[in-house]
């Protein structure tokens, strides 16, 4: 029995450096991974923070196109507001195409020089 207890120690002596060596690779293992996280993570906010710098001009481009826009529309919108009044229409019908009102008399100018 004694002998056996001695053979038990002599493995357990020669077994320490074995789960020595396993626990600083295992710990070595898991500094590398921890490391292989937090610059995949880095990375990861990095090329979001690039997204977002790209989609904040983007944003930036179509607010102002938008105004552009409102400008146009607001124009637009004055053009129709005078076609829907008949003065416009008429000084339209007298300027472009020439047209009299009855009992109007019809002038015909000639420039000079020109016969």
């Amino acid at each position: 029995m004694i002998m056996g207890s001695g053979a038990g120690s002599k493995n357990a002596k020669a077994h320490k450096p074995i789960r020595w060596i396993l626990g600083r690779i295992f710990r070595g293992a898991l500094v590398c991974f921890s490391i292989f996280l937090f610059l995949y993570f880095a990375h990861a906010i990095v090329e979001s923070g690039k997204e977002i710098a790209a989609l904040d001009s983007q944003i930036e481009e179509l607010q102002s196109e938008l105004q552009r826009e409102q400008a146009i529309h607001r124009e637009l919108e004055a053009r129709i507001e005078l076609l829907n009044k008949d003065s416009y229409i008429e000084v339209l019908a007298r300027q472009h195409l020439r047209m009299i009102m009855p009992g109007d008399v019809p002038l015909n100018w000639i420039s000079p020089g020109v016969r």
